[in-house]
């Protein structure tokens, strides 16, 4: 029973502003969840400037960031990744989707954000 929640971008980001995002997964069940694998889609109106972190690093290919697969989350652990972005185009409702898997479940869990950019510029 693994949960994800990505944080939310409550305000409009301006073409060339920097923000981010943490996806936050927990095993809620009482097995231990294995090969855990986090996935980032990321629209073209956004920039990916920094993934992954010490304990689970991050591939970029374009603007979709795969995380290190996780062997094992034991029940009631969480776990973090997170992501820096930079709006590049203007966009309205842009969606950041964030997928988690493991062995345990068959199809995805999917969670998004929507982002709103904006040309502030005379």
């Amino acid at each position: 029973n693994m949960t994800a929640d990505i944080s939310r971008q409550d305000k409009p980001v301006a073409i060339g502003e920097s923000f981010g995002f943490t996806i936050t997964i927990e095993n809620r069940g009482t097995a231990v969840a294995k090969n855990v694998e986090m996935v980032i889609e990321v629209p073209a109106e956004i920039a990916v400037k920094a993934a992954g972190t010490r304990t689970v690093p991050a591939q970029r290919q374009g603007n979709t960031v795969r995380y290190a697969t996780v062997k094992a989350i034991q029940p009631g652990d969480k776990m973090t990744f997170e992501l820096k972005l930079q709006g590049e185009k203007q966009a309205r409702n842009a969606r950041v989707l964030a997928s988690l898997s493991y062995d345990q479940m068959p199809k995805p869990l999917i969670v998004s954000e929507a982002v709103t950019i904006f040309d502030d510029s005379p």
